[in-house]
């Protein structure tokens, strides 16, 4: 380690042009790089690079192969905004001109938090996932729950109380058909049989049938 203030100045040699390297050292835990040496994302045009005495390491970088400038906090990484900002004015924008916005938290959650949240999308929003749940986790919590769409569809349901009021119950289904062949009218010509045979008349098969239709 250089002492503090010293300047080094050399040729690099895996360097892609002419300019020499210049490596500033502030003490055991500071340092301002530039024209570093080639890595795989390019040659390193500049880095602020800092550790603790633990070895935490933070580091800010600009690199001459494709551009990528990082940040690379080994802890975590703190922004705050907007301090003295009114309460309607935006205090954070982040903004990408082409391409997509990744945000991945591989062994932990993403979470936004906020009293209203938007999420607007011009064209289509995916909601992907092996489990969706809409509503709080406390049952009874969520107070209301509106869909204003013009169109819905819930698909063919095989478990659950949607697929009860749907007809798409994979044991519905089973059951009515199995029972198809010998009713020559379905499960609920059945039912409405043998509640009208009950009341008696066509009055108790008309008023059986309907009773036989909410029931299924």
């Amino acid at each position: 380690m250089l002492p503090v203030g010293q300047t080094e100045e050399s040729g690099a040699p895996n360097s892609q042009n002419s300019e020499s390297r210049v490596l500033d050292v502030f003490g055991p835990n500071f340092l301002i790089e530039t024209n570093g040496a080639v890595g795989v994302a390019g040659q390193l045009k500049y880095q602020l690079y800092s550790v603790t005495d633990d070895g935490v390491v933070y580091q800010q970088a600009l690199y001459g192969g494709n551009g990528l400038a990082s940040i690379r906090a080994e802890k975590t990484l703190e922004v705050q905004t907007g301090i003295k900002n009114k309460g309607s004015d935006v205090s954070f924008t982040l903004m990408t001109h082409h391409g997509d916005v990744a945000v991945n938290a591989d062994n932990g959650m993403v979470r936004i938090k906020g009293r209203n949240i938007c999420i607007d999308a011009t064209n289509q929003l995916t909601l992907q996932a092996n489990k969706i749940q809409l509503g709080h986790v406390q049952p009874g919590k969520t107070q209301d729950f509106q869909v204003t769409s013009t169109r819905v569809d819930l698909g063919k349901p095989k478990r659950g109380n949607m697929c009860k009021v749907l007809k798409t119950c994979a044991t519905t289904l089973s059951f009515a058909n199995s029972l198809t062949p010998f009713s020559g009218g379905g499960i609920t010509n059945i039912a409405a049989g043998a509640l009208g045979g009950a009341v008696g008349g066509p009055v108790g098969q008309i008023a059986a049938q309907e009773a036989a239709k909410r029931f299924l």
